[in-house]
């Protein structure tokens, strides 16, 4: 008795199965052929399927759309989300960031320059004050000398980078050479690489003007003009 009651069990889920396999099979036959026999929506230059939903970006704008089995489609405004939302966080965000960063750099150089030039000794050249550890120009007749303050409050113009305002040549007339330094003597300017004379007492130095701005005036060259 208890195995046919168990085979009458059996045989309903079995059938039960069967007819909603049969069911679902249907309603998938019936969603296929509605779609295979719908024609498509022309969208936004793009072909979309019958009977089916897709997605559409205008703008800023990204809008939920549904393609109609007549081949009109629509876009209810109500499903539109603005999709630059998110990347406008994103971008600001991203910006914050890199002008912290970059705030964040220049006061450290900042701060160097102080801590290095603030126990420095300050330069005088020429009756004018520069700050130490730092480049400064000054001009002197033609030349304009681009000089370093050292720390130590001494400071040197190479004549490499000494240049000529006067005119487009480094050689001016007589020979001299404007990127040289000056040599200064007994209150006298005298041409950097170049010769001079003074008068001493019953003396008459010949001495040569080096391009760094020293001077030399040989014995060998001195006259007794007494």
């Amino acid at each position: 008795m208890l195995s046919k009651i168990y085979s009458h069990r059996v045989s309903l889920n079995t059938c039960k199965m069967y007819h909603t396999f049969t069911a679902v099979f249907f309603l998938v036959l019936i969603s296929v052929t509605m779609a295979s026999s719908c024609p498509q929506c022309t969208a936004e230059g793009k072909q979309r399927t019958g009977n089916s939903s897709f997605q559409i970006k205008d703008g800023c704008w990204e809008y939920s759309c549904f393609c109609n089995c007549d081949g009109s489609w629509n876009c209810p405004t109500e499903d539109a989300r603005e999709v630059l939302a998110t990347f406008r966080t994103d971008l600001f965000s991203a910006q914050a960031v890199k002008m912290f960063h970059t705030l964040i750099a220049v006061l450290f150089v900042v701060l160097i320059s102080v801590t290095t030039t603030s126990g420095c000794r300050q330069c005088t050249v020429n009756g004018q004050q520069y700050r130490g550890n730092s480049r400064f120009q000054f001009t002197n007749g033609c030349s304009r000398y681009n000089c370093m303050c050292n720390c130590d409050g001494s400071w040197n113009c190479p004549a490499e980078d000494t240049t000529n305002d006067c005119s487009g040549s480094n050689i001016g007339t007589g020979g001299y050479n404007y990127n040289c330094r000056q040599c200064q003597l007994s209150g006298q300017t005298y041409a950097g690489n170049s010769r001079f004379q003074y008068t001493d007492g019953c003396y008459r130095f010949n001495c040569d003007c080096h391009c760094d701005g020293s001077w030399t005036c040989p014995g060998s060259r001195t006259e007794n003009i007494c």
